[in-house]
């Protein structure tokens, strides 16, 4: 008899915002703690699969883009004034993520009714526009600027998304934490811990608190930070 699978949307995005906040924890008051960095790998790999899952089954599609990119912004003018700095949060990397995943959905859908020309010219824009982030994250002509996971964290969710199936999605997840792992040094190994606990998603999304998710993260980065600055 299988098992049936247990953890629905909601609760895998709580287990990774716990998982964040520790990795926050370490980063922001313990950075000589590595453990906390280690158990905050699990983020990324659930919301990176979450993003591309979501995007699949929402009507939605552009309002979605939109908070996430509006928060990314919002938690990307506060850090600069509050710390001079051009880091780009997470959400500004799934942001993009969902950009081109709107960009991959159009061409899709539309593929069997275009010209071979269109085919061509859409090969084309999309080996630009990968050039050009690889070109920003990689060549960082910005001083300063840097987008959180780089150019394979933005690529990572828009390849799950573009898997047919949910092996395919597993596959292209693992790669692209795989690569993450040689890029980002040895404590991104731990992110693969995140596979058997997206084994068990029942494609089920769970209670909403929706705002909670949006709301959490600048505002449990503001009380560390506060935190640091009166205790620290």
């Amino acid at each position: 008899m299988k098992k049936e699978k247990t953890m629905n949307g909601t609760l895998l995005k709580v287990i990774a915002l716990v998982a964040m906040t520790l990795d926050h924890i370490g980063m922001i008051l313990y950075p000589g703690v590595n453990e906390f960095r280690v158990v905050g790998r699990l983020a990324y790999p659930i919301f990176a699969y979450m993003i591309a899952d979501r995007f699949s089954y929402t009507r939605y599609r552009w309002r979605y883009y939109s908070i996430i990119w509006v928060i990314g912004l919002v938690c990307s003018v506060i850090d600069y004034i509050a710390r001079g700095s051009l880091y780009q949060s997470i959400f500004i990397t799934f942001a993009i993520s969902i950009l081109y995943m709107l960009g991959s959905s159009y061409v899709k859908d539309q593929y069997k009714h275009m010209t071979r020309y269109q085919h061509v010219l859409w090969a084309l824009i999309c080996i630009v526009v990968l050039g050009l982030t690889a070109y920003i994250c990689y060549g960082k002509p910005i001083p300063g600027f840097i987008i959180d996971y780089g150019f394979w964290g933005i690529v990572t969710p828009v390849i799950i998304y573009l898997a047919n199936t949910k092996t395919a999605k597993f596959i292209a997840l693992t790669v692209g934490l795989r690569i993450l792992s040689f890029e980002l040094g040895p404590n991104q190994i731990y992110a693969l811990w995140a596979l058997p606990l997206l084994a068990l998603y029942n494609g089920e999304r769970g209670p909403g608190f929706k705002l909670f998710f949006y709301v959490y993260y600048p505002l449990h980065l503001g009380v560390l930070y506060m935190i640091k600055q009166i205790y620290w």
